[in-house]
């Protein structure tokens, strides 16, 4: 199977699906996909904040700096272009309720306390928004030729304009980050 993408996002994870939303939203006419290796998108978002969905929090942005460990003004554009208010607003919009602990550092849990129901509204979000995902789909080999890409699967090759890589680093490989798209 060859097929031709315009963008074409590696990584299923929370970061990867909001690459491809952003993407799709921003450039409406373009096919835009997924590759995740495992076989369901958002397995990191699944554990976090022990299931029950920790997927922001409601300090001040200005808070986020101060903990920092180096070189804070590299996230100042990425903080500021999509921040805390805007995530939130984000999973209102999807249909979905949240509440703040702030007993618990002000953390935001999704109301229902289970991290599939956010994992599911994504998926229905990708859907509506026509991006396709491919599951069960590691990455063997890029090729780089011109200004096409070609992404060699298991079976298959896939190839784009533009490839957003968001695979994470080793820091969870039972989720999918295991470091392997480091060495392609």
């Amino acid at each position: 199977m060859n097929e031709k993408f315009d963008i074409l996002v590696i990584g299923g994870g929370p970061a990867g699906i909001m690459a491809a939303l952003t993407a799709k939203r921003l450039n409406k006419d373009k096919k835009v996909c997924i590759v995740e290796a495992s076989d369901r998108i958002g397995k990191k978002l699944r554990i976090t904040g022990g299931g029950r969905c920790n997927f922001t929090n409601n300090k001040d942005i200005s808070c986020f700096f101060e903990n920092t460990v180096r070189n804070e003004k590299f996230l100042y554009s990425a903080l500021y272009t999509f921040s805390n208010e805007d995530m939130k607003a984000f999973v209102k919009a999807l249909g979905l309720e949240y509440i703040v602990e702030n007993n618990n550092d002000d953390k935001i849990y999704l109301k229902s306390g289970n991290s599939m129901e956010l994992i599911k509204a994504l998926e229905k979000e990708l859907k509506k928004n026509d991006v396709r995902v491919f599951l069960n789909s590691k990455v063997k080999n890029i090729e780089f030729e011109g200004n096409s890409k070609k992404i060699y699967l298991e079976n298959s090759c896939l190839e784009s304009e533009k490839i957003i890589i968001s695979t994470g680093g080793k820091s969870y490989p039972q989720t999918g980050s295991d470091g392997s798209l480091f060495k392609i």
